[in-house]
């Protein structure tokens, strides 16, 4: 019976082993994908990059803090979106960038604050969402330099914010100012 006991114990250090192995393979990866794409930019631990590299230009100088999904859509959102990110931009730990097959510009020198949520794109027609034909709905938005985006912001898309705009946090944004 002991033996039986060390047995698993070994077996569920292992499994824990492989998990630690396989997330540490992961960001490993996704380290060099952002050295080799992005060398200019100061990336903390976490950083999530879905979709294609070639669509998200980050400018150097730009800081990204942990935690931070950036996703520039595919072919599950009717294309590829685009994500551009100025020079000396510090986007906020825990903030989405999410472009979904639209567009997101933020121009330089912006601060963003954490656990903001910037989104260019809605979700499928509601009604319709398991029909085939059912397409996210894709808009451009674009952040003017010297912003200030409070944390626990939302920018939603068809919005653009001029230059040296200031956020409170917490706000709800959609439409141009």
């Amino acid at each position: 019976m002991t033996l039986f006991l060390g047995a698993m114990k070994v077996l569920k250090y292992l499994k824990l082993l492989k998990y630690v192995l396989r997330k540490a393979d992961k960001e490993l990866r996704s380290v060099e994908m952002r050295s080799r794409n992005w060398p200019e930019v100061r990336f903390q631990k976490n950083v999530q990059i879905k979709g294609s590299a070639e669509n998200i230009s980050i400018a150097q100088g730009a800081q990204i803090n942990s935690d931070v999904y950036l996703n520039s859509g595919g072919k599950s959102y009717g294309g590829d979106g685009k994500i551009v990110i100025g020079s000396k931009v510090i986007v906020g730990a825990k903030t989405t960038l999410f472009a979904g097959s639209g567009t997101i510009e933020i121009g330089e020198n912006c601060d963003i604050g954490v656990g903001v949520l910037i989104l260019s794109h809605t979700q499928k027609d509601y009604l319709n969402r398991w029909k085939d034909d059912a397409v996210f709905k894709s808009f451009r938005l674009k952040i003017g330099a010297n912003t200030n985006i409070g944390s626990g912001a939302i920018i939603l898309g068809n919005s653009t914010i001029g230059s040296g705009c200031q956020i409170t946090p917490g706000a709800v944004v959609q439409g141009d100012f």
